[in-house]
């Protein structure tokens, strides 16, 4: 009985021991549902469905499937399109209504190969997912009719930092710009990018400061001139698109069997570790990936105090202070997570406008018929349309770049975070989005309460701020 006990006693010892040196991971939530995957490109996406596989299994996400490739070396996306019918793969799986992702690698932009998958993809599933990806360039040039010739030897140890960003910059603007187009046309996001070529950058970084975990030169990320990917690169390519199928960190994940069967010893925990936080790092600072990054890894920096006078008008916390002006009687929210209707809700410390059917106005139970100073942050989704009423008359607050009226802005942060300041004296209002002006005679009553408007596509606000200004 004693051994027994002493035996339970290791086995409970060891668990505490793995458990506290795994490494932290922002997955540590319930695992989400697994998506149903197909995949068509080229000879630098198509080896990733099956570590893909592996790490959604590892994560614990159940039903994750692969229902099929198409692959094509050295393909645009149309080429797959264009496929006879009896050799088409494509096309019938998305026919079934069953894909919930569709990855694409395309070579170069646009590509109308995207657009017809994701409008045949759409038809047959709404809520289907279709993935760009952006990818390192070919040579490692900017070139797009480096297939008609030979192409000169690049030294990509020789490169800097500096050099691939400018080399790519105009490449990746023509992933985005293809991206927002499609998602303006349907009218939600249902393109996102996957930013594997950003974050292969990243990592060539590290190999240039020599902080990356056994990899001693730029090459060692390729296989061959044109610049196929060796096993660091193919496991970063897979952990970019497990981050944006799946919104998860993949820090924490095992070494994958891509990295474990290039026997190499230096391919390890430590360089496996850095390939998880190169991609979490790409698929959290691109706005269109659709992943946002977690609560800070370190102590978040405190706000700056207040001034004198500011009042919260929104808490962080649930819509206390907010409600429904409905006729002759006010529905109140305090101490709820979540409208009557679910269009407004609270998570992780915003205020959250959810898509839906119609137009909904959420108002401040309190009215100010003082001067004062009215701040806001919001961020927009893709075509996303909401407003701020401020004593009643509403400033539209938008993704101005796609959805207008501002189009013009230079300081507008598309899918960010951008500051709205409203300075309210008299019965004028001077509006601003990021110091660029946006309205300044904007007519409003001599008193009222502070309103938002949910109407197309989700928006996000914090921070949500009024001052009181002194009176003359």
């Amino acid at each position: 009985m004693k051994r027994r006990l002493f035996i339970l006693s290791l086995g409970m010892l060891a668990a505490c021991v793995l458990a506290a040196v795994r490494p932290a991971r922002a997955d540590d939530a319930p695992a989400p549902k697994g998506e149903r995957v197909f995949s068509a490109g080229h000879s630098f996406h198509v080896f990733m469905p099956g570590p893909l596989s592996e790490l959604a299994k590892a994560g614990g996400i159940k039903d994750h499937k692969q229902l099929g490739t198409s692959s094509i070396g050295g393909s645009r996306t149309i080429q797959h399109w264009d496929q006879p019918d009896d050799k088409n793969k494509t096309k019938p799986a998305l026919k079934t209504g069953e894909v919930d992702v569709l990855t694409l690698s395309p070579i170069f932009h646009p590509d109308a190969g995207i657009d017809n998958f994701t409008k045949l993809a759409l038809e047959h599933n709404p809520k289907v997912r279709v993935l760009v990806q952006a990818f390192w360039l070919p040579h490692d040039v900017y070139d797009r009719d480096y297939q008609k010739k030979k192409m000169e030897k690049v030294d990509r140890n020789g490169r800097t930092a500096a050099e691939m960003k400018k080399i790519h910059a105009d490449y990746f603007v023509t992933v985005d710009e293809q991206v927002n187009a499609l998602n303006k046309t349907h009218g939600k996001s249902v393109v996102f990018v996957v930013p594997v070529g950003q974050a292969a950058i990243l990592l060539r970084e590290k190999i240039i400061a020599g902080t990356a975990p056994g990899l001693k030169s730029q090459e060692d990320l390729f296989s061959d001139a044109i610049g196929h990917a060796r096993a660091p690169l193919q496991a970063l390519t897979a952990y970019c698109h497990y981050a944006v199928i799946y919104k998860r960190n993949p820090v924490g994940l095992p070494v994958p069997a891509v990295l474990k069967a290039a026997k190499n010893a230096d391919w390890d925990e430590k360089l496996n570790k850095l390939l998880q936080e190169l991609a979490w790092e790409a698929a959290t600072a691109h706005p269109l990936s659709g992943v946002k990054a977690d609560e800070p890894k370190s102590a978040p920096k405190s706000e700056p105090k207040a001034e004198p006078g500011t009042i919260e008008l929104f808490n962080g916390k649930d819509l206390t202070g907010w409600g429904y002006q409905l006729k002759d009687k006010f529905e109140g929210f305090d101490g709820k997570t979540e409208a009557s209707d679910k269009r407004y809700s609270v998570k992780n410390g915003l205020l959250v406008v959810n898509p839906g059917k119609g137009t909904h106005q959420l108002w401040t139970a309190a009215k100010f018929p003082k001067d004062f100073e009215l701040r806001l942050e919001f961020r927009a989704e893709v075509n996303a349309d909401s407003g701020l009423f401020v004593r009643g008359p509403q400033l539209q607050v938008r993704d101005y770049l796609v959805a207008g009226p501002y189009k013009d802005l230079k300081k507008y942060k598309a899918q960010d975070w951008n500051e709205i300041v409203v300075v309210v004296k008299g019965e004028v209002a001077y509006c601003t989005c990021n110091g660029e002006l946006l309205n300044d005679k904007m007519k409003v009553p001599a008193t009222g309460p502070i309103g938002l408007e949910a109407d197309r596509g989700q928006m996000e606000y914090r921070k949500i701020r009024l001052r009181e200004l002194p009176a003359k």
